[in-house]
């Protein structure tokens, strides 16, 4: 799935194709989780591959299920 983004956004994103490249996806961390996605997203919006992708920000509990929208 993610060697699927990478190829997409290079496709979509020519000029930014090595820039695609080298995006560390990463995980996010259980500990402060809600900071950890938004400092994933700011990493990502700020990416030039991903200029004009609009996003909703959700954050799902895998334990008990609820899916929330985080404002970045």
């Amino acid at each position: 799935m993610l060697q699927q983004a990478v190829k997409d956004a290079k496709e979509r994103t020519p000029d930014a194709a090595a820039e695609a490249e080298m995006i560390d996806f990463g995980t996010f961390s259980a500990d402060d989780l809600e900071e950890t996605i938004k400092k994933h997203v700011c990493t990502l919006r700020a990416a030039k591959l991903l200029q004009g992708v609009n996003d909703l920000v959700l954050r799902l509990t895998t334990e008990t299920g609820p899916v929330e929208q985080v404002e970045v």
